[in-house]
């Protein structure tokens, strides 16, 4: 998720890209991160939400975790801009097939009497997840580095991993409680 929202724009001033620069990557993120959502879809379609969610929150260890060694091994100067180009729009790409799954499967397990309610309070933690990455990303890159933070944050996408089976969609949460009684 580091790539996603405010590590993304520290490291590229970071990286000393220009503004011109900067709108090109935040461009090509914005259209690969659409064309992921759709192309995520589809997938879920075919073979399933679960598995999906749980093979793009597992893709989206691999880009954060190059950059982080590049960084780590070369330096942050040594990221040629184009490079950074590609890691940053493959992780939107990855970043967009989740965001639609996931956003398909938290509609599929609302209650539909309260819908509105249930799915609200899911994109409120989300954000709250959003700002909670944003502020230990940037202790973290500020103190410790880009690279670590990366590594960290890599480690950190396990937790999601080990609970995706766990989730149900309504008709599944129906079906269980049918097989109960």
């Amino acid at each position: 998720m580091a790539l996603a929202y405010a590590s993304l724009q520290t490291i590229q001033v970071d990286l000393g890209l220009s503004n011109n620069e900067i709108s090109q990557v935040t461009l090509l993120n914005t259209i690969f991160a659409g064309i992921g959502c759709v192309i995520g879809g589809y997938l879920a379609d075919i073979f399933g939400l679960r598995k999906m969610l749980f093979t793009f929150y597992f893709l989206l260890i691999f880009p954060g975790l190059y950059l982080g060694t590049r960084i780590y091994m070369a330096g942050l100067e040594d990221i040629h801009t184009y490079e950074f180009y590609t890691i940053a729009t493959a992780h939107g790409f990855i970043f967009g097939m989740g965001f639609a799954v996931s956003i398909a499967y938290f509609m599929g397990a609302t209650n539909p009497m309260v819908a509105a309610t249930q799915f609200t309070v899911y994109m409120a933690f989300g954000n709250l997840a959003i700002m909670v990455s944003n502020y230990w990303q940037g202790i973290v890159s500020e103190h410790m580095g880009y690279a670590n933070m990366f590594f960290i944050e890599s480690v950190i996408v396990i937790l999601p991993l080990i609970l995706i089976p766990f989730l149900r969609t309504r008709e599944e949460m129906k079906a269980e409680q049918t097989l109960i009684r």
